[in-house]
């Protein structure tokens, strides 16, 4: 008997202690948006696509790692695409979204009625110029639509982060 209550007096502890370490999902919410103001304040966070929607076709996973890192008024972009080019360059074998410049036109407002972050900014590349449009919910989650002046627009779907850090 004495051994029965000693089992059940763990039992009650162990429930004790676990919901005293529980965070409740509010909480884990509440810190997830202020995270996501930080971020998009900040002007340094990293989109992390994990679908793609070309204009005329259906979604696609991506597998692999494909991003748009913001550093103030650089980006640098990394994403497939899939679509119809009007244009391409003649020996070209590159038929993603790759480039590192400056953005031009930058606006950064919040849609209160909507709660999130409408980012908005034009970049003119070596090979192209694209009109890039990024929508941040306060969950983190995020879709980008890259407009290419040469190429059918196309949609991602994913979430930001923050930037890595840099091993020195």
């Amino acid at each position: 008997m004495k051994a029965l209550f000693i089992i059940w007096m763990m039992i009650v502890f162990s429930f004790q202690q676990a919901s005293a370490q529980k965070v409740t999902a509010k909480e884990r919410r509440a810190t997830r948006v202020e995270e996501v103001h930080q971020l998009v304040k900040s002007g340094n966070f990293r989109f992390v696509a994990r679908t793609a929607t070309p204009l005329a076709g259906s979604k696609i996973d991506l597998t692999s790692p494909y991003d748009l890192e913001i550093r103030g008024d650089s980006v640098e972009a990394y994403l497939p695409y899939f679509g119809r080019a009007y244009q391409a360059s003649y020996g070209s074998n590159d038929g993603g979204i790759k480039f590192e410049e400056l953005s031009n036109e930058k606006t950064i407002e919040f849609n209160e009625r909507k709660s999130l972050y409408l980012i908005n900014f034009n970049v003119k590349a070596v090979q192209d110029s694209y009109k890039i449009s990024l929508s941040v919910g306060l969950s983190g989650y995020a879709d980008l639509r890259i407009s290419p002046t040469n190429r059918q627009a196309i949609s991602y779907y994913g979430i930001v982060e923050a930037l890595p850090k840099k091993v020195e």
